[in-house]
């Protein structure tokens, strides 16, 4: 039977298999067609081969299915013409017929491993490497020996046709440029005549001549690969392949060919040698030059001289290209230039050419009678309509009043000298972003930045250049100071106040431009069409201000900010120390500051139990605690500051700050960073466990670059800072960390301030199944930094939600990844608020078993609630009854929602099944199927939202049905779950009962044998809705902790009655972990 060895064989270049195999797995076998030959064990092949270009190659052979012979081998590419063995097309129309005969999709693996060859073009490569490794050995006589000289022909259009002579002490025309080039990109051998024979290798030219080598194999690649134009003995050079081959020739020598003559000329870099003479005649000028040719390329011109080829770069004589060419014809008989004409020549043309040529002005010619008086400008300036500025600019010459338009050309007769003029039309092009043809003026339109500039900085610069003529319309623009900012600082139950308010301005207009103020705007501009200067000002010094307190920009708006309390310190020391803000504050709040401060100078009855136990400093510390709590303040006693220094990566650390359930912490840390954006600190969240100890596990490690790692979920925004300035930057600056965590969501909103004056912003969203016991510390990489101060706020309130995604752009929050192997289901109820378009919500995506930025991320689909895929838009498609409203329908829908999602996988398809109901009344369905033959059998999904947020509330699971009897569950670690058991139960009377809760049925690890407390809830959360128990019932609730995924949980809800005697509420519930993670 014919096989690949049979193939394999017959192939007598090494790489020529590998070549066709690659062709056969792409493809690009079409056309195929086989047809037995009677009465014979043979069969005749044909097939159209897809070349790498747009050429196809037809290929045919004849097969012995008998013998494994193979005849009649024919191609219509180069190799095939050539000979009768097989080439890189026949091979792959072989395998082709191999897989159409044997019903296989694979071709059949030979003993040597066919699928595992090296790629062909890795392989030319390697072979390269090695041959030109050997080559000095090989041929030794001849290495560094072979010399390239070429040969040039100018054309009339002042193009090159090159040739080139190859050789040693005899030189040798080359008579295909492409099969010498070929050779060379091969390594092959090179004959020339009978006494010149040498591998093609760098090595065995001389240094002058390897460019030269290397500048043919370049621009003749293309005929290289496509096989064409062999007979080809020249190149044509002109446009940049003229710069690319002087380059090559450096400073050679070429053969020039001038009719019947042959010469060889040096090439320079330098000023030509030309001389041009300048006579003065009746009737105006002669201007006479040596007579040369120019060729022209991209960067350089190129003088062709008697002796030399001089290369100019063009910017020194691009004005002079096609004065050098007409001279060039004309030059030794005289340019003649009229009399009216001549002040143009001596202003424009005759100082550039003294840049190239040796200029000699003749004694009776007197060019300074000709350079003209200087001109006098003046610049109009007016507004036709709103936000359209005008500049009308016109050139004078002394005692006239009749201008020249310096943006038109300049009137040829004219002897001034009108280079002012040229100069004061490219500094006022500069300053507009338009230009009106008709009216010969540029032009300013709908850009405040423009304006802006023209009004502070522009109008200056005209004045300079001359008379500047501003209409009334422009001149009721004004650009006026910021305001004085005031400050009123109160104090309102839980928070601060502060009351912000101007000099000259509403409370409202200054809420406006501080809710708007963009740093990198130098102004802000007002509704009547005004501008507010605000560099400097204490616009942007409030700001700045409101970032240290972690205020937004909506919250000025108003004109009445609130403030955490626990701030008040911070307020009251720095405020007009840093910002020089007029601060007014109200007596509460002075009464507040000093109470704090005279801290030490109060005192406080210690618990008796603690008498003889504290120290006297930490009966200090708990009257200072006690003080704190009463003012409102969150606090902790934490120890002196720490300074964390280090010359690598974990190295060293900062103390560790334990905390349960939610929080909201705030970090101040001064910063020494490193030259490497992530020589900063990382922020890292841990379980309640030392490093390397039992139970240590990180949820993430996050550094100061928008990188990091851990089990959880991990979304940044960098709020567009700039990576060129951020090393500087951190290198110097005070970080303030803010840190809250709600559930099973820590939001971390990071403040930079550089000393160098740059303030940036980090916010990073961490989401996963968070212990209630966590740890949170700091970790330096080859840098220093000191934890100033750690303060404990007020904790965010508890939320039923699972967790909450809140995003301001895309891509920026994430749920916890859901992994699972094989077909699964599972639910969640999303409460959605909606952003401006339809997009602004829920986002679905389906990946490989790995996180996001991970080695080997893949992403099989990322789909919107707008039918719409940013990834995987082949495998995924769109069903539901969403299609009978419009997106603007839509929109307003999801922007008060309740969605019952569930998710499901069966074989290589994952369904989103969405449930919507508006809080407008109207809802609809809407079904995204990811179809996709390369699911792996693990894959993960996960949750995002698009500038809006979402509550998300995690499945549970009816366990029985006769009464209302949910199991929940929420994944701790890898095979670690906490799982929580409801049961509704009959109480009428709750005061009958001394303790209500579970008995354990059987051993269950990680609860007792038995559970009381009155853990009894009217209400709960269940499959994301409240339910409520039924009159006379209750539900009572078991946690049960490290829990893997095979066990089974067996509890019967119980109570004791006031005599203390055990009852049973008569129904055991039974819980299959395997069957509820389904």
């Amino acid at each position: 039977m014919f096989t690949v060895d049979d193939i394999s064989i017959r192939c007598v270049e090494r790489n020529t298999f590998s070549r066709g195999e690659l062709i056969y797995k792409v493809g690009n076998v079409k056309h195929f067609h086989t047809e037995p030959i009677k009465k014979e064990h043979r069969v005749k092949i044909r097939a159209n081969i897809k070349g790498n270009n747009i050429e196809n190659f037809d290929a045919e052979a004849v097969v012995d299915e008998i013998t494994g012979s193979i005849e009649k081998v024919k191609c219509s590419c180069a190799d095939g013409a050539k000979s009768e063995e097989l080439c890189r097309h026949c091979v792959a129309m072989l395998l082709e017929y191999i897989r159409q005969r044997d019903g296989s999709n694979m071709v059949a693996v030979r003993a040597e491993g066919f699928h595992k060859r090296t790629d062909p073009e890795v392989l030319d490569i390697l072979e390269r490497f090695a041959l030109e490794k050997r080559a000095g050995y090989i041929q030794p006589d001849l290495t560094g020996q072979v010399k390239i000289v070429p040969e040039i022909e100018i054309a009339a259009d002042k193009t090159l046709d090159v040739e080139f002579r190859v050789g040693i002490h005899n030189l040798y025309i080359v008579k295909s440029v492409v099969t010498f080039a070929e050779e060379f990109i091969k390594g092959a051998k090179t004959k020339f005549g009978k006494t010149l024979s040498y591998y093609n290798t760098i090595s065995a030219y001389d240094k002058d001549s390897q460019n030269l080598m290397r500048f043919i194999a370049v621009s003749e690649s293309e005929n290289v690969k496509k096989h064409r134009n062999l007979q080809k003995r020249s190149i044509l050079i002109r446009g940049n392949l003229m710069d690319a081959f002087f380059n090559a020739v450096g400073e050679g020598q070429v053969t020039v060919t001038r009719g019947m003559d042959t010469v060889r000329l040096n090439v320079r870099e330098e000023k030509p040698n030309l001389l041009a003479m300048v006579f003065k005649t009746p009737d105006g000028i002669d201007v006479t030059m040596d007579r040369q040719r120019v060729l022209c390329g991209q960067n350089y011109i190129y003088f062709v001289g008697t002796e030399c080829i001089y290369k100019v770069r063009r910017t020194e004589c691009e004005h002079l290209e096609e004065w050098l060419e007409y001279s060039s014809i004309f030059g030794r008989t005289g340019v003649t230039i009229a009399e009216q004409d001549i002040p143009m020549f001596v202003r424009e043309v005759l100082p550039e050419l003294r840049k190239v040529c040796n200029v000699q002005v003749h004694s009776n010619f007197d060019e300074e009678q000709y350079l003209g008086k200087r001109v006098k400008i003046r610049i109009y300036l007016d507004s036709p309509e709103p936000d359209v500025i005008t500049c009308k600019a016109f050139a004078y010459e002394d005692g006239s009043e009749e201008g020249v338009n310096i943006f038109d050309r300049y009137p040829p007769g004219s002897n001034a000298d009108m280079q002012d003029a040229a100069v004061a039309a490219t500094r006022l092009y500069h300053m507009f972003n338009a230009f009106d043809p008709e009216e010969k003026c540029p032009v300013l339109s709908d850009s405040n930045d423009k304006l802006y500039a023209l009004l502070t900085e522009g109008i200056p610069i005209m004045q300079e250049l001359g008379q500047v003529f501003i209409s009334d319309e422009i001149r009721n623009i004004r650009v006026n100071a910021a305001p004085k900012i005031h400050l009123g600082i109160s104090v309102k139950g839980d928070f601060l106040e502060m009351a912000v308010s101007g000099d000259e301005m509403s409370p409202e207009q200054i809420g406006e431009i501080l809710a708007r103020y963009d740093r990198r705007k130098k102004y802000y501009r007002l509704k009547n069409g005004d501008f507010i200067r605000l560099e400097n000002s204490q616009i942007s010094a409030l700001t700045e201000m409101g970032q240290k307190l972690h205020l937004s920009k909506k919250e000025f708006l108003t004109g009445k900010v609130k403030i955490p309390k626990y701030r008040s310190m911070y307020v009251e020391s720095g405020l007009n120390e840093l910002y020089d803000l007029d601060t007014h504050y109200d007596d509460s709040f002075r009464r507040l500051v000093s109470r704090v401060k005279n801290a030490a100078l109060e005192s406080a009855a210690v618990p008796e139990e603690m008498k003889g136990v504290l120290r006297p400093y930490q009966e200090q510390g708990f009257v200072w605690m006690k003080i704190l709590k009463e003012c409102g303040f969150g606090a902790v006693l934490a120890d002196a500051e720490k300074t964390v220094t280090t010359d690598g990566w974990w190295k060293d650390f900062s103390d560790y700050y334990k905390l349960s359930g939610n929080f909201d912490v705030t970090f101040t840390i001064d910063n020494k960073g490193g030259t490497k954006n992530w020589n900063n600190p990382a922020f890292v969240v841990t379980t309640d466990a030392d490093r390397n100890a039992a139970g240590y596990s990180e949820y993430a490690v996050v550094r100061m670059d928008a990188y990091g790692w851990g089990t959880a979920s991990l979304g940044y925004n960098t709020n567009g800072w700039n990576w060129d300035t951020f090393a500087a930057t951190m290198q110097d600056a005070e970080i303030t960390y803010n840190v809250k965590r709600v559930n099973n969501s820590i939001d971390v909103h990071a403040v930079m301030v550089g000393a160098n004056g740059i303030t940036q912003t980090y916010d990073v969203n961490i989401n996963d199944y968070f212990n209630d016991d966590l740890r949170l510390f700091f970790a330096a990489d080859t840098c220093t930094f000191t934890i100033k101060n750690y303060t404990v706020n007020v904790a965010p309130a508890e939320t039923d939600a699972s967790y909450v995604l809140k995003s301001a752009g895309w891509w920026q929050e994430f749920s916890p990844y859901y992994s699972y192997t094989g077909d699964f289901t599972r639910s969640f109820h999303i409460k959605n608020s909606g952003g401006a378009a339809q997009w602004n919500n829920p986002i679905f995506a389906v990946t490989n078993d790995v996180a996001r930025a991970g080695t080997g991320y893949t992403e099989y689909s990322v789909a919107r609630c707008d039918a719409y895929s940013v990834a995987g838009g082949d495998n995924t498609t769109y069903n539901g009854t969403y299609t009978n409203y419009s997106w603007e329908d839509i929109t307003a829908i999801l922007a008060d929602a309740d969605i019952d999602l569930t998710v499901t996988r069966s074989g290589n398809t994952v369904t989103f099944a969405n449930e919507v109901n508006g809080a407008n009344g109207k809802s609809y369905t809407y079904n995204v199927v990811v179809t996709n033959d390369s699911l792996p059998e693990t894959i993960r999904f996960f949750l995002s939202t698009d500038t809006a947020s979402m509550s998300v509330y995690e499945d549970s699971k009816d366990v029985t049905s006769d009464t209302k009897t949910y199991a929940q569950y929420k994944k701790v670690s890898d095979n670690n779950y906490t799982v929580r058991i409801i049961s509704e139960v009959a109480m009428a009377d709750v005061t009958k009962y001394a303790g209500v809760g579970f008995r354990c049925t059987k051993t269950l690890a990680g609860a007792g044998e038995n559970y009381y407390g009155m853990k009894v809830y009217k209400s709960i959360k269940a499959n994301g809705k409240t339910v409520t128990a039924a009159d006379g019932k209750y539900f009572v609730i078991l946690e049960i902790n490290n829990v893997v995924n095979t066990a089974k949980l067996y509890a019967e809800p119980v109570y004791q009655d006031v005599t203390m005697a055990l009852g049973s509420f008569g129904k055991e519930v039974t819980v299959d972990m395997a069957s509820l993670l389904k």
